[in-house]
């Protein structure tokens, strides 16, 4: 018997801390969704942004004596504003703003004294990480126009690469 974190939840707790960003500058401003899987195709988001979509990638499983290390690549788009044919530095510099604030996150404390991804679970009467590392890193660009339904939009093309351990304990 062990403890198994899933991609589920993995991709629960990230959307935790998606929903709650929110900057003061370039002009206030908070994510008023985020979408654990990317909606259809058909799914306006204009209605709800700036928005996080989410999907992910397994990348290599490795096994281990005291159970496996799953990889996965999480694909987050921020979905900022709509692009105009006008001036869209209002909308970009929004986007960059979110970066930082999603970097802050991701790395921050909760008031269980655990990093923000960082999920920890039971196992035995020992508190243990399941999710062990992650890494932030753009898409190139990193700023980028994202399409989706038909229209444009400004925002960031970023991946989260992290590592699940599954402890396996043996009686």
């Amino acid at each position: 018997m062990g403890l198994v974190t899933t991609i589920r939840d993995t991709l629960n707790a990230l959307t935790v801390v998606q929903a709650g960003l929110s900057v003061e500058q370039p002009r206030p401003s908070k994510v008023a969704r985020a979408y654990p899987y990317s909606p259809p195709q058909s799914v306006s988001l204009a209605a709800s942004l700036p928005c996080f979509t989410n999907s992910w990638d397994l990348q290599p499983v490795d096994r281990i004596s005291v159970g496996r290390w799953r990889n996965y690549s999480i694909h987050m788009q921020l979905y900022a504003g709509q692009a105009t044919a006008g001036d869209d530095s209002a909308v970009a510099d929004l986007a960059t703003a979110y970066e930082d604030a999603i970097q802050q996150a991701l790395g921050q404390r909760n008031t269980d004294g655990l990093g923000g991804l960082f999920l920890y679970g039971d196992v035995g009467g020992a508190i243990v990480p399941t999710v062990n590392r992650h890494q932030l890193r753009g898409g190139q660009p990193t700023l980028a126009i994202l399409e989706r339904g038909g229209q444009s939009y400004i925002g960031l093309d970023l991946f989260l690469d992290v590592q699940v351990h599954d402890v396996m304990m043996h009686s």
